[in-house]
């Protein structure tokens, strides 16, 4: 079975005819869009804004937690004696904290 791809990141949300999310942007406006609603009414900004936030973010952060698998297994790995402790680990830990302080931030709306 073949899986299919999706369509380029990233996507945004658009007030326009109603609200819809779309990917691109495209210099004629174009791209593939997903209407949410043929007017704005209730949560629908709200969800078209967790939308777009989620499939932005998505392959970001999944690399972000397998590479938070591989430290937690390092640490395993340190408090078993099974590896010593490197003061290069150390620091490469302390910038990648600051990487996902970044990408949480991101994810929660902020800005980075």
């Amino acid at each position: 079975m073949t899986k299919s791809q999706h369509t380029p990141l990233p996507w945004r949300a658009i007030a326009s005819e109603g609200y819809r999310v779309q990917n691109g942007p495209y210099p004629d406006g174009g791209g593939n869009v997903v209407i949410m609603a043929d007017a704005i009414f209730g949560n629908t900004v709200a969800n078209a804004d967790f939308i777009v936030a989620a499939c932005n973010s998505h392959y970001e952060l999944l690399s972000a937690v397998e590479h938070l698998r591989g430290c937690l297994e390092h640490a395993r790995k340190m408090l078993a004696g099974e590896v010593r402790k490197n003061s290069n680990d150390v620091a490469a830990l302390a910038d990648r904290v600051k990487q996902y302080d970044s990408l949480i931030a991101r994810a929660k709306g902020g800005a980075a």
